[in-house]
């Protein structure tokens, strides 16, 4: 994506800390059982089937 310059945009990052993770999993529990697709989380759209992965990996890391 592009800036109003034409130049890109600088990539958003979460950085995870275990309280990170635990807000990002209520996050995406509000979303599942909201039916949503995709939700936001630290101005960053996440779908919601990527999420799913995401907290596994962040299970096996620690972080949850």
């Amino acid at each position: 994506m592009n800036n109003h310059r034409g130049e890109p945009e600088p990539s958003k990052q979460i950085v995870f800390t275990p309280e990170i993770a635990k807000e990002f999993k209520v996050v995406y529990n509000l979303a599942l059982s909201d039916g949503k697709d995709s939700f936001t989380f630290k101005d960053c759209v996440i779908l919601v089937s990527y999420a799913k992965y995401l907290i596994e990996y962040l299970k096996t890391r620690g972080l949850l």
